[in-house]
């Protein structure tokens, strides 16, 4: 399949898939696709990896708690843990999008909406309807701070990470796709909109 990208920017996604997925009951990274159009079924990770893919990334990383992935050096802490964990595996000074496996409808189209906002601003951007995903320009300053909040156990939320990297706010085309996927009625939701 031919990748297109209208952007001469290079970035790397990092797909957040480290998470305990309580709520969900199941793995969600797992979680397995219909079938469209007589393709074979999908995981939420083989979607959101073909997703980066075709966005143009020059470079893909998987934060999962399993063999064979980047993991977390600071376990149980949540989505932060995968931040910092992929800013750890990714270039300093390279542009960075983090985006949770648990949202299938996103598009290429926001993945480029991130990249260029983050470009533009020359700051870090997520979409005002949810603090993921994130376009980050990675800076030895962002682990350092993560490595802080995680030893004194304070302001451990993405929320207060944002608020302390100063990231934007956007807006996006696509704000009806920006559904996490946490719990069997929101997985069935998702899953009647792909």
């Amino acid at each position: 399949m031919a990748v297109y990208s209208p952007m001469s920017v290079k970035f790397s996604v990092v797909i957040l898939a480290g998470g305990q997925s309580r709520r969900m009951q199941q793995d969600k990274a797992e979680l397995k696709l219909p079938r469209r159009h007589g393709e074979p079924s999908q995981s939420l990770l083989e979607l959101m990896t073909s997703i980066a893919r075709q966005s143009g990334a020059d470079n893909i990383i998987v934060n999962r708690n399993k063999p064979g992935f980047v993991q977390d050096e600071y376990k149980m802490q949540g989505p932060l843990a995968g931040i910092h964990a992929g800013l750890k595996a990714c270039e300093t000074g390279e542009t960075i999008v983090f985006v949770p496996v648990d949202m299938p409808l996103l598009n290429v189209d926001m993945f480029h909406e991130l990249v260029l906002a983050e470009q533009k601003f020359q700051m870090p951007v997520y979409f005002q309807e949810q603090m993921l995903p994130l376009a980050i320009h990675n800076k030895p300053e962002y682990m350092n701070y993560l490595a802080q909040v995680f030893a004194s156990q304070t302001n451990n939320s993405v929320r207060a990470f944002l608020k302390h990297i100063q990231a934007k706010p956007i807006t996006t085309e696509y704000p009806e796709k920006l559904i996490s996927t946490n719990t069997p009625e929101q997985w069935q939701y998702a899953v009647g909109r792909i």
